[in-house]
């Protein structure tokens, strides 16, 4: 993955659903995570997830899907830990 511009990271940094951005890695708060996992569960799309939160994913991902990835990566993670709702 390639590094964030300055101005990239600004712009994801002023999303209150983004937690913190890295040189490379974007980190989603915990509300997010929930409701979003919530909203694919009960049938929204996950690129209409992102786009709603105003979450920019193509200065994210190269990736096409990358909204559907990491919202599937998050509902495996709370599979797997029990009790733990990402």
């Amino acid at each position: 993955m390639e590094k964030f511009t300055k101005e990239e990271k600004e712009l994801l940094e002023k999303n209150p659903n983004i937690q913190a951005v890295l040189s490379n890695q974007v980190l989603y708060s915990n509300e997010f995570k929930e409701r979003a996992t919530e909203e694919y569960k009960n049938g929204k799309s996950a690129s209409q997830i992102f786009l709603e939160a105003k979450i920019p994913t193509e200065i994210i991902s190269k990736q096409t899907d990358y909204a559907s990835k990491i919202i599937s990566k998050w509902r495996n993670i709370n599979r797997q830990n029990i009790g733990i709702h990402y």
